[in-house]
Parts: structure tokens; sequence; C-alpha cells
């Protein structure tokens, strides 16, 4: 026979194609067909919310209670004062004090000439408000110096006077430094508005040491102070607590006198509209400290009370007798 064509024989092949599903099952084999899907909504695990509710919207709890806390904090243990004069419009922010924000001038060592510091007048600002609270007196009134015989008048040998009463000079916690320029006795009419004279007159009063400081790199903050002696420490503590909790009125801001940088601001400040003063109140000992700072150019800015604040407490922290 011829020869014949002879092939290797071919390995047998695989069927590759996936077998097709029996109609009529589904992936359980104990089951015809897929169980159907559930009809009722799962629980919901404790606090979770149900799908269809959207959670309640959360209050603004934290914001309140911080609001709350900050407008009630005093430095020191003493009261904040923010003032604010007729009106509630703001102007547009304008610079920070350049020397506040850059650089520490050196104080002064002594006082300007002698003079009687201008005064804004008692009624300039009716619309003010007040915060503050009846806490205990500053933490600096724990200070050694004069100890307990500043509690009472007949023990307490401090002269009145502005050498023994006021700084000659200070610096702030923003490093900028403050002159004094002026400070004289004044009657306890000028200590304000009507609603100040009759609680700080609530008690015996005279007089009050009234001072004026400045910023001399710039002359741009106006600071005043006034001191008011009482009988005794409790005597004293009355008093600023009754300003703490009852004030609705004004105290008066005092400038240096004339011929001096700053002098004509408080002739300025009782025809002005809206301006941004702050100031400090507390009692040491047997005596009121009430400070105050405005901007020499009267601006209306809360942007910039910060600095305010903070010549207001610097001058509130030099001036306690007996230290």
């Amino acid at each position: 026979m011829p020869p014949q064509d002879w092939a290797p024989p071919m390995p047998p092949q695989q069927d590759r194609v996936p077998p097709m599903p029996q109609p009529d099952r589904g992936p359980y084999p104990q089951f015809t067909q897929q169980p159907p899907p559930p009809q009722f909504t799962p629980p919901q695990m404790p606090g979770m919310p149900y799908p269809d509710e959207e959670p309640p919207p959360r209050k603004n709890t934290g914001r309140i209670i911080a609001g709350v806390v900050a407008g009630v904090v005093l430095l020191g243990g003493a009261g904040g004062i923010y003032l604010l004069t007729k009106g509630d419009s703001k102007k547009d922010t304008k610079p920070q004090p350049v020397a506040a924000a850059t650089s520490a001038t050196t104080p002064a060592t002594t006082p300007a000439a002698p003079g009687t510091p201008a005064s804004s007048g008692a009624t300039s600002f009716p619309n003010n408000s007040y915060t503050g609270s009846a806490a205990a007196p500053p933490a600096s009134a724990s200070s050694t110096g004069g100890g307990a015989t500043l509690d009472n008048a007949a023990t307490d040998k401090t002269p009145f006077t502005a050498q023994a009463l006021v700084a000659q000079s200070f610096t702030d916690d923003k490093n900028v430094a403050y002159a004094l320029k002026s400070a004289q006795p004044q009657p306890c009419a000028k200590v304000g508005d009507a609603a100040v004279q009759t609680i700080v007159k609530s008690a015996k009063c005279t007089d009050f040491m009234a001072a004026s400081w400045i910023d001399p790199a710039n002359s741009r903050i106006v600071v005043s102070a006034m001191v008011i002696p009482y009988q005794d420490a409790a005597t004293a503590t009355a008093i600023y607590k009754k300003l703490s909790t009852t004030h609705t009125g004004d105290y008066a801001q005092w400038c240096p006198p004339a011929g001096q940088p700053g002098a004509d601001t408080c002739a300025k400040l009782a025809k002005a509209g809206a301006v941004t003063r702050e100031g400090k109140f507390g009692s040491f000992h047997r005596y009121v400290l009430i400070t105050t700072a405005v901007y020499a150019d009267l601006r209306n800015d809360d942007s910039q009370k910060d600095w305010l604040t903070s010549a207001a407490h610097g001058a509130f922290q030099n001036t306690l007798p007996g230290q």
C-alpha cells in the first residue's frame, strides 16, 4: 500500500465555555428561587438617626458659652470698661500705631511741667455700655507695698500727691511707653456723669487724683487715671461693686494740659460722635482706681481697641498707692 500521511494525535481539548446555569435555579441549591429582599427597615443602632430623618441642627452652644465667658473675664481681678460714645457706626479699619507695633521708646523719667489736666466733661458719653463684675479686688492688691496699712485712712501714710499715687512713666504689655504729662487733685463731682457721681459720692468723697499720660513717640493714645481714696478698704470694695453691677453712665477722660500733645483731645471728645474708648476699674485697699484710654484722633474702630485696653491696663497696674 502506498504510504499515507500521518499526523500525531492531538491532546483532547477541554471545554472552556462555562456551563449555562439551569433555569429556575438560584445560587442557593436548596431553593429554586433566590429569597426575596426584606420588606422592612432594619432597626437602627441607639443614637443613630433614621435614614429619612436629618439630624437636628447643632446649636451654637459652644460659641455662646465662649462669648459669655469672654464677656466676664477680668484682668488682674479688675473690672473692664468698654466705652463707645454716642452711635454704633464704625469707620473703616485704620493702620495700627507704628510705634506700638515696632518699637519700645525709652520711658520718661520725670513728668512734664505741672499743669491741670483737661477734662472731657462729666456728661459727654451718656450712651456707653460697660462690662465688669463685682469680683474680688485686683490680684495686685496682695502686693507687699503698703500692706494692711493701706486698708484704713487712720493707718495709711501715703501722701495725697502725684508722686505717691501715680507712675511717672510705664510700658504696657504691647511694649508701648507712656509718659506722665499732668496729675492734679480734682473734686469728686468731676469723676463722671450723674450716674457715676451718685455711686462714687454714696460714701464720703472729697477729691481724687486725676492723671494723664501719652505715648511720646507718636502721641497717638491718651491714657487717664482717677485715684479715689475712701475711709477704708470695705468702703472702696463696696463702691467698686456698685460700679460693676449698676453703673450705666460714663467716666471722665483726662488729657494733658494746654501746650502738650493730646491737649485738645478732651475738648474734641466732648463734641464727638462715636468714639472707641477702653478702660479698667477696681479697688485696691482703700482706693478705687479708674483708668481710661482713647486715640488722640478720636477714631471709632473696634478692631484696634486692644491697643487701648493694653494702655488702660498698664496705667491701672502702675497706679497703685504704696508700691
